[in-house]
């Protein structure tokens, strides 16, 4: 009897383990906080952390390329550093083995191409040998046949003839280009036939209304709370930079967020700059009911069966 009590101590303990978990995943919410400077190169950095840094993943991008560390308890998991480099030792291992090989392949291909390269300059040699001697029997029967005071041989007729006679597989390889030319094109107008139906059939629409209505509740739920930053920017010309400004007028985070956004009327070329930075955070349980409300829409299964066909 104290054993089956044991045991089942242990399994309360686990299940309130995994509960606990599970609250914390659905209810902690996942931080974050951006910044994006743009002058002559776009500069960006991105810091995501969840549960007092204990899962903490960063994102740096520059003129070098994209850097990211993701780091569980301090203990650094995974990375890329700036150019490529990876910074787990097992991933590098393997990154180096696939470079090995690839780098491998790379060279018994090269190799075949060479081989096959000089195999096509030979037979051009070849052909261009005949062709010349072909040409240099035709120049001599035609000198010996002006000496003679006949006309020439039938050698160059015969020559001309089997040119001609390579005409119709020229043709022919003309014509098959032209076949599947026309066979690309017609399936380019099926494929953008059957978008077109499947965008506006009818409860494919309801799909992507009810798609666009959960994005749109999602980005109420994570869009930063906090914003700010300054932006300057030019169209080339005044007309232009004036409604590109009453675009971002009309846009609604402009009374929520504090950015100053400067238009150039005397801007000789389109151009922006400008300092934007931002924070806010993302909770799972915002996440669930929307996934929840998709998976149980009937219109979206079709859309999905359609797409897949």
């Amino acid at each position: 009897m104290g054993i089956l009590i044991l045991i089942l101590k242990i399994i309360g303990v686990l299940l309130a383990v995994l509960i606990s978990l599970v609250a914390a995943v659905a209810a902690v919410p996942v931080r974050y906080r951006a910044s994006v400077k743009v002058q002559d190169e776009i500069e960006g950095k991105a810091v995501f952390h969840w549960l007092l840094h204990a899962v903490d993943i960063r994102l740096c991008y520059g003129h070098e390329g994209l850097a990211w560390k993701c780091r569980i308890l301090g203990i650094p998991i995974l990375g890329q550093q700036k150019g490529g480099q990876g910074v787990s030792g097992r991933q590098k291992g393997r990154q180096e083995g696939a470079s090995r090989q690839e780098e491998s392949k790379t060279t018994e291909e090269s190799e075949k191409r060479e081989e096959e390269g000089s195999k096509d300059q030979a037979k051009k040699r070849v052909a261009k040998s005949i062709q010349r001697q072909k040409a240099e029997i035709v120049a001599f029967e035609e000198e010996q046949a002006k000496k003679e005071g006949r006309p020439a041989t039938g050698t160059k007729i015969e020559s001309e003839s089997k040119e001609e006679a390579g005409d119709p597989g020229r043709l022919g390889r003309l014509t098959s280009f032209l076949g599947e030319g026309q066979q690309k094109v017609s399936a380019i107008k099926a494929r953008i036939h059957n978008i077109k139906t499947l965008i506006f059939e009818e409860t494919n629409q309801k799909a992507f209304r009810h798609i666009l209505q959960e994005m749109k509740c999602l980005l109420h739920h994570f869009a930063p709370r906090k914003a700010s930053g300054e932006m300057e920017f030019g169209m080339g010309d005044p007309a232009q930079t004036g409604e590109v400004l009453g675009i971002i007028s009309f846009l609604p985070f402009w009374a929520k967020y504090q950015v100053a956004v400067t238009p150039d009327f005397m801007a000789e070329s389109m151009y922006v700059r400008g300092e934007l930075s931002g924070r806010g955070h993302i909770r799972i349980c915002h996440l669930l009911p929307s996934g929840i409300r998709l998976f149980k829409d009937k219109n979206i299964h079709r859309l999905i069966a359609a797409i897949r066909q």
